[in-house]
């Protein structure tokens, strides 16, 4: 597979003890052979300090430097002082198709979960970001996918989950997906747009929001994403998100600032305009607050998608995604 502008991010997650490093571990060289490009950004408590290759990191930081980094024809490695989120470190494998974070159980990422009795007999992370569950015991659990503890059979639905997030067509003789399902609304895809979130120096609060309301109201997530305000990245995925959701929702980047371009991004993508949608939730935006007057989202259609833009503000999110949810009905078609 080409590698994408941006790499998908899957959490693999689990109680302690559970096998998380051996099932990545396991993963890595079948998803090699499967030509994904695979990144790995793990956490730990604390690093164990020691030399990096041909300098002495605990010294330098020790000595006041920011950073140190030192690299030759095969590797490179950076250590810098103070803490990044992980979205940080993702921006870091550009040439990624994939990046598998170890971890990470409430963070904002799709997740497969490793339930293994005794050590664990459920999910420890918030089930809507489930995509399977992996387990070596009979049963299912929060109606995902259940998946044999097999790097084989994870390695399998990782590449098929990749394929079916960028639109591309199954391969020939490739068994049918399972069906969705049903829900009471449709499909949806909620893309944060952050700079300071992307680049990891403060959490993403706007996403997960939209995501809960979202599940609430009986949509789907099929989609979860986190980029900066750069027009050309946004405008790409917007068009990528249209062709597998219903309605495609942008949290944040449509202020005044000169960076925010979540709009023109919007009307780069689309065909058509809602304005009286956009309207509608300005109008309802400016009862909780007078930001709402400095607002420039968007509404907007693509085929059969609506493309909506909405404040970054975790506290108004809830009450404009009802009025939102509301005008769309159950109709989840345009």
């Amino acid at each position: 597979m080409r590698g994408a502008t941006v790499p998908r991010a899957v959490a693999v997650c689990g109680a302690p003890g559970v096998g998380k490093s051996a099932l990545i571990e396991g993963l890595l060289p079948l998803l090699r052979a499967a030509r994904i490009r695979t990144a790995v950004v793990r956490r730990t408590k604390a690093l164990a300090p020691g030399p990096l290759p041909g300098a002495e990191a605990d010294r330098l930081l020790a000595a006041g430097a920011l950073g140190c980094a030192v690299y030759d024809e095969r590797r490179s490695l950076v250590v810098r002082q103070g803490c990044a989120a992980e979205s940080h470190f993702i921006s870091q494998f550009r040439d990624a198709d994939l990046v598998l974070l170890e971890g990470f159980d409430h963070s904002f990422w799709p997740k497969l979960e490793l339930v293994r009795p005794p050590v664990s007999d459920r999910a420890v992370c918030d089930p809507s970001t489930l995509l399977a569950v992996v387990t070596d015991a009979p049963f299912s659990l929060y109606g995902v996918p259940t998946l044999p503890l097999s790097p084989g059979a994870v390695s399998a639905f990782l590449t098929g989950w990749l394929r079916r997030q960028r639109g591309e067509p199954e391969p020939a003789g490739a068994p049918p997906a399972a069906p969705a399902p049903a829900d009471r609304g449709g499909r949806a895809a909620v893309l944060s747009v952050s700079d300071a979130a992307y680049a990891g120096e403060r959490p993403d609060a706007a996403g997960p929001v939209a995501v809960r309301c979202l599940n609430g109201a009986g949509w789907r997530v099929v989609s979860t994403g986190l980029l900066p305000c750069d027009r050309a990245m946004l405008g790409a995925e917007l068009r990528r998100l249209c062709g597998g959701a219903d309605l495609v929702i942008t949290v944040g980047g449509c202020g005044l600032s000169r960076w925010d371009c979540a709009p023109e991004a919007a009307c780069d993508a689309a065909e058509r305009a809602v304005p009286g949608l956009s309207a509608a939730l300005r109008a309802g935006w400016l009862a909780l607050s007078q930001n709402a007057v400095l607002d420039r989202g968007t509404a907007m259609i693509r085929g059969g998608a609506l493309i909506v833009n909405l404040p970054g503000d975790p506290a108004v999110l809830p009450a404009l995604l009802e009025t939102l949810l509301a005008a769309v009905g159950d109709n989840a078609v345009f």
